[in-house]
């Protein structure tokens, strides 16, 4: 009971702050309004210039900062770019991601928590330009050998996995069209999955969101870890989950 009132405390004290109303989002980072059943995991508050819109992210439950994301504006006033900026529990930058929304072109980046640039991936869609690691010292570090993630089973093992596991809820039953989906999650130096992640969660049904999450967060095995020079490192996975709603029967 304590918590729900100091939580409820922040928040008006927020919208007093900014004088605005509050956005909220589930765990997917996608609108919902605020009531228990819709179960909101952060809010947000938002500031537009001529230039810029950004929106800043906190827990509900702490008010802590979690992310950044901007959006900028052409000469026309629509959004050319968005770049989001995730942030842990101490206020440091982890993961910063910025996507030119005309022509896809992305590149991605892991700090440590010195600030420095870890990781930085440069890509269109599917197809990957460049991919850099770096040591403590801000040096690229030369890819001698390298060794990928794999699922359990390798591609076939996740491929049948999904294929045996995925649901399509009965919100978009009648949608009738192909929908896919892309998850990002890290294997991290053991092999387990963390940090999953619904990519661009507005351009998604949130019933589909919660699927596809889900078919990640549930998978049994460990996936092999990957291996820079004979080091194991944590990597970012992405992968398609694609719903063919005409083609998927429904085993509910």
């Amino acid at each position: 009971m304590k918590r729900i009132l100091l939580t409820t405390a922040l928040l008006f004290t927020y919208i007093l702050t900014f004088g605005q109303e509050l956005k909220f989002y589930n765990e997917f980072f996608f609108p919902v309004e605020h009531k228990k059943k819709s179960n909101p995991f952060f809010f947000s508050k938002t500031k537009e210039t001529e230039t810029k819109i950004e929106e800043i992210f906190y827990t509900l439950s702490d008010t802590t900062l979690i992310r950044k994301r901007v959006f900028e504006k052409g000469k026309d006033g629509n959004a050319i770019s968005e770049s989001i900026t995730k942030f842990n529990s101490f206020g440091d930058i982890t993961f910063e991601i910025t996507r030119n929304l005309q022509t896809g072109f992305t590149v991605s980046k892991e700090l440590n928590s010195e600030g420095n640039t870890i990781f930085q991936k440069v890509f269109t869609g599917n197809l990957i330009h460049d991919e850099v690691y770096f040591d403590e010292n801000g040096n690229e570090i030369e890819k001698i050998s390298e060794q990928l993630p794999e699922p359990h089973l390798g591609q076939i093992g996740w491929n049948t996995y999904i294929a045996q596991n995925i649901r399509v809820p009965k919100e978009v039953r009648y949608s009738k069209k192909v929908t896919r989906i892309n998850m990002s999650f890290f294997i991290n130096e053991s092999g387990e999955i963390e940090d999953i992640e619904v990519l661009y969660p507005e351009e998604i049904h949130p019933a589909l969101a919660n699927v596809a999450y889900n078919l990640v967060k549930n998978y049994p095995e460990k996936w092999s870890p990957y291996v820079l020079n004979g080091e194991i490192k944590k990597r970012e996975i992405i992968v398609p989950i694609v719903f063919n709603i005409l083609g998927i029967v429904n085993r509910n």
